[in-house]
């Protein structure tokens, strides 16, 4: 008896990202799963509801973001973006006046995407800078790396009434020669967040999240990890609402250890929804904070919670301590065998590949940051360091599992552009960033499918066209092995699926 399936695709190029099965030519599908593949002279046994022709056209895995944030994508689009093109304070402050012009008197005033790097002819942005622009409204500039904001003097009186109710350790406040704030505050993020800036209204936000789902699934994406430190339960409710009427792509939601324990409850009645990891975000004012023994804490929460832990890492010094933390935490609770991420991994001398190697600690870096930070890089790290700068090919090389993720909107959002950076480390300008660590094109997908699905656990379900897997697929108009580079960075995706229904079509 011939079996009936929802979905055959022949006539393909099907890249699997398996190793048993590297390509195909078709693909069945039922209830949102493969079920089988064929080659070149395979003829199938199904009976299908629907078949396609792909036309001889690519098919790849879906690729998935392994590190972004989520709500930080759609608050920002109603925030002011600040162009990079400005090369005078006065040209700058005549275009934020423009857009200030349009926020009524009292409202903040959100600007994003600044760093001083971008306008060296402009002295960095103060407090009493912004009060130039207006005293009407309170303003914070939020920087491009989302660690450091600056206030003008109206945010800044908002900023320290939630101060006096909210201990600070880990916000370091700058101040000038006589000792008042500059207005720049780096580490309260969360508190702004949270506790300053008034929540966007319902529909604006799912406004906004509508947007976002549309751009994921235009560039290809078709799950996601949100590694936010912050996120909690109410947080979540407006996502759950978006999921109940159209949002359609996985999330795997990290949260920060005072929302781990309840965040799981909250996410059960929404199928695309989990919850990911423990984020523990480590800072250094200058010294590391948190401290040593509270990190310590948190990882066991997570490792005795059958959780995974993720740290954010930038520096050498970050490294070592979250390497110490894990060593103790292994000797506390030997019976544990709790998975470890580091996110970003920024700066890495090789001294420590070893000892990454040994705990089998997985890697989360962010390829797009080659191309949109890459000359500040080059410019402000020290020389000697440059060589330490995001090793993905090394760490490869030591067996280490490596994925990639955005960081958006830290950097934009598409792989593409990852891909490419990954394979080329080469600036905005042009400038390689420590070359030794380019990669294969293979290697690169490999990045954001196969290696992707394992560090959010997912290796069995996403990350690789095989029977049993969901039918997350991108069909796309060029081969991303044998295009050209300029290609690969602007790749076109033509369809994107996920779990067998086709959610976005170029045309």
């Amino acid at each position: 008896m011939v079996q009936q399936i929802d979905l055959f695709i022949y006539n393909a190029v099907i890249l699997t990202q398996s190793t048993s099965v590297p390509i195909a030519t078709s693909m069945a599908i039922h209830n949102g799963k493969i079920i089988a593949l064929f080659g070149h002279n395979d003829s199938s046994p199904y009976q299908a509801k629907i078949s396609i022709d792909a036309q001889q056209k690519i098919i790849l895995p879906g690729f998935i973001d392994a590190h972004c944030h989520l709500q930080a994508m759609v608050s920002e689009q109603f925030s002011i973006h600040i162009p990079i093109s400005y090369e005078t304070k006065e040209a700058l402050f005549a275009y934020l006046r423009e857009q200030i012009s349009h926020i009524p008197n009292g409202n903040w005033v959100r600007i994003n995407g600044y760093h001083p790097f971008h306008f060296p002819h402009i002295e960095p942005l103060s407090m009493a800078m912004l009060d130039e622009l207006s005293t009407n409204h309170p303003i914070r500039v939020r920087y491009v790396t989302r660690h450091t904001s600056v206030l003008n003097s109206k945010g800044w009186d908002y900023f320290k009434q939630a101060l006096e109710n909210h201990p600070n350790d880990g916000i370091h406040i700058e101040l000038d020669s006589l000792g008042q704030p500059t207005g720049i505050i780096h580490g309260a993020d969360a508190l702004l967040n949270e506790s300053v800036l008034p929540k966007l209204p319902e529909e604006q936000w799912l406004v906004g999240i509508e947007a976002l789902q549309a751009k994921l699934l235009s560039l290809g994406i078709t799950t996601v990890c949100d590694a936010s430190p912050t996120t909690s339960a109410s947080q979540l409710a407006i996502w759950k609402k978006a999921a109940q009427h159209f949002w359609k792509i996985p999330v795997h939601w990290m949260t920060g250890s005072p929302h781990f324990d309840d965040l799981a409850n909250h996410l059960q009645p929404i199928p695309l929804f989990k919850r990911n990891a423990l984020k523990i975000v480590l800072e250094t004012m200058p010294e590391i904070y948190p401290t040593k023994d509270a990190v310590v804490q948190m990882m066991k929460q997570a490792f005795l919670a059958n959780s995974p832990v993720a740290i954010h890492v930038v520096n050498p010094e970050m490294v070592w301590h979250a390497i110490d933390v894990l060593k103790t935490v292994r000797q506390q609770l030997p019976e544990v065998k709790g998975i470890c991420r580091f996110e970003h991994l920024s700066l890495c001398p090789e001294a420590f590949f070893d000892m990454i190697h040994e705990h089998q600690i997985q890697v989360v870096t962010n390829p797009p940051f080659i191309d949109i930070h890459g000359d500040r890089y080059l410019q402000q790290v020290d020389d000697n360091e440059h060589s330490w700068l995001y090793p993905v090919n090394s760490l490869l090389q030591q067996g280490i599992t490596v994925a990639a993720g955005s960081d958006a909107p830290v950097a934009p959002i598409s792989p593409w552009l990852g891909l490419h950076a990954a394979c080329t480390r080469q600036s905005k300008n042009g400038l390689q960033v420590n070359i030794r660590e380019a990669v294969s094109r293979q290697n690169a997908l490999n990045l954001y499918t196969t290696h992707a699905a394992l560090v959010i656990g997912e290796q069995h379900q996403i990350g690789q066209l095989a029977p049993g897997f969901d039918a997350n697929f991108i069909i796309v108009e060029q081969h991303p092995v044998n295009c050209t580079l300029y290609q690969l960075q602007n790749m076109q995706v033509l369809e994107t699926w996920i779990a067998g229904e086709r959610l976005y079509h170029s045309s």
